[in-house]
Order: C-alpha cells, then sequence, then structure tokens
C-alpha cells in the first residue's frame, strides 16, 4: 500500500492581507496539493479556519475531497491534518492532549487501522513548531513525536513547519 503524504504552511491561513487589499491564495496552494494527490496533508498556519462554523476548513475538505481535524492553538496559527477516507478508512484515533501546554501553536495525532496492510494503527501528526526557540522546538518535536508513535505503535508520519 502506498500513502501520499504532503505538508504545507498555509501562512496564516492561507489569506495575507497586505496594502488594504486582501489577497484569497487558498485556490493556488489547494491546486498545487491536488496535483500530487495526497492521501493526508499536514498544514500549519491553519489560522482562521475553524471561525464562522469552520467554514475554510469545510471548503478544504471540498476542495480536496477530504476530511479534516483542526488542532487546538494558542496563538491561532496551529496545524490541521487532511485525510482521505477513501484510502485511509474512518479515523480510529484522535489525540491532541496537552497541545495548548506543550507545544506554541499545537498538534493533532490521527491514526488509522489498515488490516491487512498493517498489524497496528499508522498514526500521522502534523504539528507547527515554535520558531521563537530552537530548544524549545527540539522540545516540541520531542513531545509530539513521542504521542505519534505511541499511538501508533511503531507506524507513525510525522510533519510540519
Amino acid at each position: 500500500m502506498e500513502i501520499v503524504v504532503a505538508s504545507q504552511n498555509v501562512s496564516r491561513g492561507g489569506i495575507r492581507s497586505g496594502s488594504g487589499d486582501p489577497q484569497d491564495r487558498w485556490p493556488v496552494i489547494a491546486e498545487a496539493l491536488a496535483s500530487v494527490s495526497p492521501d493526508i496533508v499536514l498544514i500549519q498556519e491553519a489560522e482562521g479556519w475553524g471561525a464562522d462554523a469552520a467554514r475554510q476548513l469545510v471548503r478544504a475538505e471540498n476542495d480536496l475531497d477530504m476530511d479534516g481535524i483542526l488542532s487546538p492553538s494558542r496563538t491561532g496559527l496551529g496545524p490541521a491534518l487532511l485525510y482521505r477516507r477513501e484510502t485511509l478508512g474512518r479515523r480510529q484515533y484522535v489525540n491532541s492532549d496537552s497541545s495548548i501546554d506543550e507545544t506554541h501553536h499545537g498538534y493533532t495525532t490521527v491514526g488509522w487501522s489498515l488490516p491487512p496492510a498493517l498489524p497496528a494503527l499508522l498514526c500521522a501528526g502534523s504539528v507547527h513548531f515554535t520558531p521563537y526557540d530552537a530548544t524549545k522546538a527540539k522540545q516540541e518535536a520531542n513531545f509530539v513525536a513521542s504521542r505519534v508513535h505511541r499511538a501508533g505503535g511503531g507506524y507513525a508520519i510525522l510533519g510540519g513547519t
């Protein structure tokens, strides 16, 4: 079984305000992501994706024909994870415990049961590390990696910026 994974920092939600005229960059981002037909997309800086009844998350789900999950984030620049249910099935596990306490921007781990391809859960984690302190970013990486690996029992994907 082949699983295609993409990681994309959408930079402040994919809509950038500059010179008083907001630009919606999501269509270009969605087209680039769709061109690689990913099964999992790890998004960073999903700012505003939960607003207005999660309008931007739902837009991304529809544009990419995927299901999505937002991470809790104290900064509002947290990650999201999108996955193709057609390939991976329904999620069997979701964890963002201590996301706000242990990471600057947040993380989410999602797991799928893929028998007979794997004897344990396959877990993927999307994270957006702190850009302010390399030591803290390394601590965040270790923490999130432990959460992704622990749940998957050895089958884990971790990505982000």
